[in-house]
């Protein structure tokens, strides 16, 4: 699931801004600010002929070296509409966030992808040839979906597989792991608040050597400009 929202191109140029505040930024259900508060910052531009990009800046009050900026997530795409009107959409982005846990761990990897929108359904998937610079490939499937009960309300879901499909010699932990999401918005003028409960599969240690939560309660509020 990636960072900023994935749309089929508007009818004219668009630039979107926003800033989200959240109680643990999660990706992929791994904490990136090792379960403390942390801030995001996104701009988008979408373009009449299809192509879209984005661009989304993490910081966060870290354990040890207190406020940092993490990094950032970029990508950039093409998206097309069917003669049924559900989108599709190919691209790349490259992903480069450093955790401040008990040390310093550098996430860094770019990724293609493509996948397909509906009114309330999305699936895409994520191809990287050298997962964090270690010439493993890895395959993530994104499946997620928004029930809208009224103009105001809207019920989240999401489910994730992260495959490792040529792990090192003598790799002995899971080759593939689970996330789960599942959660409430709330749209209020120019903002969103977002209360959402994640899981992780059991097991999961990262960055190595450091066991994850597997289960978080994270309350977001996101002001688009």
């Amino acid at each position: 699931m990636v960072l900023f929202s994935l749309a089929p191109a508007p009818a004219r140029a668009e630039v979107g801004l926003s800033a989200s505040l959240s109680s643990d930024i999660r990706y992929r259900g791994l904490s990136f600010t090792d379960g403390r508060a942390g801030l995001r910052l996104t701009a988008t531009y979408d373009h009449p002929s299809g192509v879209y990009a984005g661009l989304s800046a993490l910081g966060s009050a870290t354990g040890h070296d207190g406020v940092q900026v993490l990094g950032y997530q970029a990508n950039l795409g093409y998206a097309g509409r069917t003669a049924r009107g559900a989108s599709w959409d190919v691209g790349v982005s490259n992903f480069d966030v450093t955790t401040h846990t008990y040390n310093r761990y550098r996430n860094q990897y770019a990724e293609a992808y493509a996948g397909f929108s509906s009114r309330n359904v999305s699936a895409h998937v994520y191809y990287s040839p050298n997962y964090f610079g270690g010439r493993v490939d890895t395959v993530y499937v994104d499946l997620s979906g928004t029930l809208r009960p009224s103009e105001r309300w809207s019920l989240i879901g999401h489910v994730g597989s992260f495959t490792l499909l040529n792990p090192r010699p003598g790799f002995t932990g899971r080759k593939t792991r689970y996330d789960l999401k599942l959660g409430v918005a709330a749209k209020l003028k120019s903002s969103e608040v977002q209360l959402a409960w994640t899981s992780l599969a059991q097991g999961t240690n990262y960055p190595p050597g450091q066991p994850q939560k597997r289960n978080a309660l994270v309350l977001s509020a996101t002001y688009f400009f």
